[in-house]
């Protein structure tokens, strides 16, 4: 993998490029974005362009023997960290801190990756920030982040921030049509629902379950005109075991209304987040205006701010779908 592996992200890709390529890397880095965006693997990049030992200018060449050290996760240059438990403790800190204070392994750069840097504890940041004040030579941080607004404005000011930005569904499209053996249908919907994070569309294409969820969920959207609310209701709490599953279906509640009120108001069916679906978007559509649309919208945003603050959950979801059946069946 190389630095054309990272998709839709022209700025990271062409800012690390040009350090590896002119010897201008950073103490630190920051790499933000959520889950899912590609931030492991554009850290995991950047290590091993750094410890490449070929001579030409397109690095990393993935050929070299630190390039292949690197693909099999043996690099004694290249370290990660992760959360022990719910956090990155001070323990765990002090124990990197005294590892990349000795001289690397191997000619290069010496890399320690914080993956979930934002679950740093107070005094782990307090240490790093020590060593980031007067980083050892040769030294790379990378800080893996959901949000650079989790960390120590004073850690923040130390390193190079760079926000991995949401990929273009067609851009994702692409990518997974010449990576993955899916038809354009299974890919196109992985697409859409990826909201611009192509590790999400690549977890659903990856993930029966997950295909199988949004099946369930189409099923309960299908039935909200004209079914029975005993019925909707059981098959709602079905879906919602947990908080992250509730989550679920309301962002796609949410997204399935949207794209009812966008046909509504003429928008190219392929530009709808549920495209694979625009026949029965519409069949449901036919008889609201957009006032009523607009109604069933409040109310998933509504449930969804419920949810947040943990108001009343059960009762919530039974309001919500009391409200939406009554706009469909007036």
């Amino acid at each position: 993998m190389n630095f054309e592996g990272i998709i839709g992200q022209p700025v990271l890709v062409g800012s690390l490029k040009r350090a590896v390529k002119e010897d201008l890397v950073a103490n630190a880095y920051i790499f933000c974005g959520p889950k899912g965006s590609g931030k492991k693997m554009a850290a995991e990049i950047f290590a091993k362009a750094l410890n490449c030992r070929d001579d030409s200018a397109d690095k990393p060449c993935n050929a070299c023997i630190s390039c292949r050290k690197m693909e099999s996760g043996n690099h004694p240059n290249i370290e990660t960290i992760r959360p022990s438990g719910a956090s990155i403790k001070i323990k765990q800190i002090r124990e990197v801190i005294s590892n990349v204070s000795k001289k690397p392994f191997e000619s290069g750069y010496k890399v320690l990756i914080i993956d979930e840097a934002d679950k740093m504890t107070q005094e782990a940041q307090d240490a790093f920030l020590k060593t980031l004040e007067e980083p050892p030579a040769n030294t790379v941080f990378i800080l893996l982040a959901q949000s650079q607004y989790s960390l120590l404005p004073t850690v923040v000011s130390r390193c190079q921030v760079f926000y991995l930005k949401e990929v273009p569904r067609q851009q994702i499209e692409s990518c997974l049509a010449e990576k993955f053996g899916y038809n354009g249908e299974q890919i196109s919907f992985a697409a859409a629902s990826a909201n611009g994070i192509i590790g999400r569309a690549i977890e659903m294409l990856n993930n029966q379950e997950l295909i199988d969820l949004r099946k369930r969920q189409i099923d309960l959207v299908s039935r909200l005109k004209g079914g029975s609310y005993t019925e909707l209701s059981a098959a709602a709490s079905e879906l919602t075991v947990t908080k992250g599953d509730l989550e679920k279906l309301l962002d796609f509640m949410l997204s399935w209304h949207r794209d009812m009120l966008f046909i509504k108001q003429g928008c190219d069916v392929r530009l709808i987040i549920n495209s694979h679906n625009a026949d029965i978007i519409r069949s449901q559509a036919a008889g609201l205006d957009e006032k009523r649309i607009y109604r069933i919208i409040d109310a998933i945003t509504r449930t969804i701010s419920y949810v947040n603050h943990n108001v009343g959950i059960k009762n919530s979801i039974d309001s919500m779908l009391l409200n939406i059946m009554e706009v469909y069946n007036g």
